[in-house]
């Protein structure tokens, strides 16, 4: 059954996402898991450099991998997310 693993904490998740160097914010944050032993994470991560994203990302796998054990991540790198935008994820268009 596919459900909400209990044993994750998802702020503390959050925080060490967010904590990374170049990580502006982190919205749309999901942890599920398939099975038992298979826990899934997807996630926005807004950087401050564009050019910077492919650093962030491996150290956002590398935490997710060493600290909670999350082999199977989706993550998301966005430049800017602006909360009025809702209807675009964050991504105000022309912005």
């Amino acid at each position: 059954m596919e459900g909400v693993p209990k044993d994750f904490k998802m702020l503390e998740i959050y925080k060490d996402l967010k904590d990374l160097p170049e990580v502006q914010d982190i919205h749309d944050l999901h942890i599920w898991s398939i099975t038992s032993n298979f826990p899934i994470l997807t996630a926005h991560i807004v950087i401050k450099e564009e050019k910077k994203g492919q650093e962030v990302l491996k150290k956002a796998n590398e935490v997710l991998k060493e600290k909670y054990k999350i082999n199977h991540s989706t993550l998301q790198l966005e430049t800017s997310f602006k909360k009025e935008c809702e209807q675009a994820n964050g991504n105000c268009p022309g912005s």
